[in-house]
């Protein structure tokens, strides 16, 4: 056993990390297995050298780049179409639905969704992708999907559209062969019919919501970047581009702050998903 384990097992740092987690990040490690996360801990701490997780948790606190390093361990930050299928097929047959016949009692024509903190395009077009299907016998609706980051970088590539097999793996052989086109380099196009309707920009979620009105908010894993202080600065910009009753959707591994109880209703608490009040 490395020095590092007796000092671990002795200070029992994995609870005291998890605590960190939830706390500090709004992440919810209880959804990995004890000894995933332990693993995953350690070769962490090995690589800062630290030989206890108080020194692990300084180095967190005063190198933020580690907490991006620690969350890659964990494939967080690991994008992919319909990534935790449960979720999209939750929302696609409850959310959805609910939304498009709120539209169709009062003759509303826009259905506006936002992937907030986009990444390199897989949830924004697996919304789209969404929506062309659920719409596809009512040519009267205007599907939108506004997707945003902060990284230019990756939003070049995510207006680009083209994916390894890898992030194609959720989507089903029929949804592949009507809205993607293979290449010639192995990889994956996904069509214009998708293209047309996301609409990319650049934003820091900090700033002021470029949008209003919202029938869907996406932020998914993207909480968990910021202090809870900066986080819940977020989720109220979020909840103010929200029309009344449009839903928020968070990562599963994210924690619920209390103060959300106060503006939204839980839908389905282990998907977190939301509606506004």
């Amino acid at each position: 056993m490395r020095p590092a384990e007796m000092v671990y097992n002795k200070e029992k740092g994995l609870d005291e990390f998890i605590d960190f987690a939830r706390e500090e990040k709004g992440l919810d490690l209880s959804v990995y297995r004890s000894t995933f996360v332990n693993r995953r801990l350690l070769v962490r701490m090995s690589y800062c050298k630290a030989d206890a997780v108080s020194d692990y948790i300084y180095v967190l606190k005063n190198n933020p780049p580690e907490w991006d390093n620690f969350l890659r361990s964990l494939s967080i930050n690991v994008s992919e179409f319909f990534r935790d299928k449960d979720v999209f097929n939750f929302f696609y047959n409850n959310c959805l639905k609910e939304i498009i016949r709120s539209k169709e009692s009062k003759n509303h024509r826009m259905i506006n969704f936002w992937s907030a903190g986009c990444s390199y395009g897989e949830e924004p077009y697996t919304l789209a992708i969404m929506l062309l299907e659920s719409l596809k016998e009512r040519s009267k609706f205007i599907p939108r999907v506004l997707a945003t980051d902060a990284d230019t970088q990756a939003l070049s590539v995510a207006k680009e559209g083209m994916f390894k097999e890898g992030a194609v793996k959720n989507v089903s052989s029929s949804l592949l062969r009507r809205y993607f086109t293979r290449t010639s380099f192995g990889k994956w196009s996904v069509n214009d019919s998708v293209k047309r309707i996301v609409l990319f920009k650049k934003h820091n979620l900090f700033d002021k919501p470029l949008f209003n009105y919202m029938d869907a908010v996406f932020c998914r894993n993207v909480r968990i970047y910021f202090d809870k202080k900066k986080a819940q600065h977020v989720l109220m910009h979020i909840h103010s581009s929200l029309r009344k009753g449009g839903y928020l959707v968070l990562g599963k591994v994210e924690t619920v702050p209390v103060f959300l109880e106060k503006y939204f209703v839980v839908i389905e608490k282990c998907y977190k998903i939301f509606q506004k009040k």
